[in-house]
């Protein structure tokens, strides 16, 4: 014993000493990488088969979370997180069934994951609904028809605290706990994939919710759209984000980091590695969450975050999730319902929005292009770089184009314009130039252009710095003309305020007689605001008038906006 305890001693001691050192190599990061290695390698030695197999997921999880927060996997090649570097970035609205194109996700154009005024308050009052001899919690905040959000795992109401204050002026915002989860109640059922969509599925009964609009988050959308897609009379539109839209097969389940940690959370029952890992390690809470946000979170939010699983016991139906997840046709009843709901999901004409980062967890490349080639009239936003947690990483971004989507639902206008920071916004004109004009001289061309570009305008917050692409396919016969009229725009143009760059381009491509001269404008202002007036300006909208006669194809208009404040480190 007593040689037991000096080897304890020693041990402690030089850890601490270790401690020292590695601060004195801070300044020497791959000296100080080897030697933590080294004991890193020389503990895991000692730990058997057991906890070595623990460690290994663990470390493979860590390192790969690691790569995508500092943007190492994005210039990866092949699959999972690495592919995220060809993933386009186009604004809104895609056309149905057609993704659209946009630049590759690097880490020189990616500003730093994770908005600045992300509030850890929770400033709710709590409300309970008995469901099924157990209570289940929400919170509500504003009036009208319900928006429900539905949260995933391992989180509760809590992660929407940013979310309602942009989207309960639309409407009655209420966002349950799932039962096992948050404030409800804990009964002592098996939670199941189909226990849960049972107690859901009486919370919307009791609740009498209809005409509903649903935000859907990880394992809560594939609850919300299994609800959905039987009570396809209640809803009205449905917006998710890092959502199961289909069932998996392991090749194409999110990345090769999570893809490990996932089969050995479905293997063995209690006391099974997994089980050590989730249950008694905490660690979707104390690490998986953390490290998929994409930014630190505070002492103030991971307290709240813990509140719900103080002892192992309440953590099982955290375990349970990732086991009844559909992933191989495994298990087989939850793969048959998330089969049949993401079939009705491509063809119900229920307005959509898929709102995605780069790269992702769940919805990566490959998921986000079936999604906008599959899914029958969904609009898909690029939000911008982001992992799982995206509402803790971009709250704002989320609630303000959530709430711009109900904005132009209710005004009775399809469609719309928005955009990333760092990446492209599309607002790509539609029918045919010339012909009868529509809202007065002005050909139908520009005015779904001009009504595009005013709601994403509408989206946007105030002070953002914004750029843009216009592309005119000119009739060659008509090229005199078109040169004088862009003449006059840019001598106009370059006097206003904010406006940093200006300019028409000719396209040096070769070409055919009878095809159209592309012209592009480049245009860079300071601010939105400054942008907006010159949309709203005479001599823009006399150009507008002019030259849609003159084009042989619709205008192809795309927006960028966040490089400013990028480059500026904010």
């Amino acid at each position: 014993m007593s040689d037991l305890t000096k080897s304890m001693l020693r041990f402690s001691w030089a850890m601490s000493l270790f401690g020292v050192r590695q601060m004195a190599n801070v300044l020497s990061p791959e000296r100080a990488g080897r030697a933590f290695d080294e004991v890193a390698r020389a503990a895991a030695g000692e730990l058997g088969e057991a906890l070595g197999g623990t460690y290994r997921a663990g470390d493979a999880f860590q390192s790969g979370m690691v790569d995508l927060a500092t943007g190492r996997a994005f210039t990866g090649g092949g699959g999972g997180a690495g592919a995220a570097a060809a993933l386009p970035q186009p604004g809104t609205p895609a056309s149905p069934r057609q993704p659209a194109p946009g630049p590759p996700a690097t880490p020189e154009t990616l500003p730093p994951i994770g908005e600045r005024d992300v509030s850890a308050a929770y400033p709710f009052e709590p409300h309970f609904l008995e469901v099924h001899g157990s209570r289940m919690h929400y919170v509500t905040q504003g009036s009208g028809e319900p928006i429900v959000l539905v949260h995933g795992n391992p989180s509760w109401s809590y992660q929407w605290r940013n979310l309602i204050p942009h989207l309960s002026p639309l409407g009655r915002c209420i966002a349950p706990d799932l039962i096992g989860f948050g404030r409800s109640d804990k009964p002592k059922i098996d939670y199941t994939w189909f226990d849960h969509a049972r107690y859901l599925d009486a919370f919307m009964d009791l609740m009498d919710l209809r005409d509903v609009t649903l935000v859907l988050h990880d394992q809560g959308s594939a609850l919300g759209l299994h609800w959905a897609s039987r009570h396809p009379e209640r809803v009205k539109a449905i917006a998710f984000f890092e959502a199961l839209v289909r069932p998996f097969t392991w090749e194409n389940f999110s990345t090769p980091q999570f893809r490990e940690l996932f089969r050995i959370f479905r293997q063995g029952g209690a006391g099974s590695q997994g089980w050590q890992m989730i249950v008694e390690q905490n660690m979707f809470v104390e690490q998986l969450l953390p490290q998929a946000t994409g930014r630190p979170l505070s002492e103030e939010e991971m307290r709240f975050y813990r509140e719900p699983f103080p002892t192992p016991e309440t953590r099982v139906p955290i375990w349970k999730f990732p086991r009844q997840t559909a992933i191989g046709g495994e298990p087989r009843d939850v793969w048959d319902a998330v089969s049949a709901y993401s079939e009705w999901l491509q063809r119900v004409r229920i307005p959509k929005l898929l709102l995605y980062a780069t790269p992702g967890a769940l919805l990566t490349e490959e998921h986000v292009r079936w999604c906008q080639e599959n899914i029958e009239g969904l609009e898909s936003v690029f939000i911008g770089p982001g992992l799982h947690f995206l509402e803790e990483s971009s709250p704002h971004r989320i609630g303000r184009e959530i709430a711009a989507w109900i904005r132009r639902r209710r005004s009775g206008s399809a469609g719309g314009a928005g955009g990333g920071a760092g990446g492209g916004a599309g607002g790509d004109g539609a029918g045919a130039a010339g012909g009868a004009a529509a809202d007065g001289d002005t050909p139908p061309a520009i005015a779904k252009l001009r009504a595009d570009t005013t709601r994403m305008l509408d989206s946007l917050a105030a002070g953002t710095p914004i750029a843009g692409t216009v592309l005119l396919p000119v009739d060659p016969a008509q090229e005199g003309r078109f040169d004088e009229n862009a003449r006059v725009l840019t001598e106009a143009t370059r006097k206003l305020p904010g406006c940093n760059v200006f300019a028409f381009h000719k396209s040096t491509r070769e070409r055919s007689g009878a095809e159209p001269i592309e012209y592009l404008i480049y245009e860079d202002w300071e601010t939105q605001e400054q942008f907006r007036v010159q949309w709203d300006s005479a001599h823009l909208r006399r150009f507008q008038n002019s030259v849609g006669g003159l084009l042989l194809g619709p205008p192809e208009l795309k927006f960028y906006f966040g490089w400013y404040e990028y480059r500026r480190g904010g």
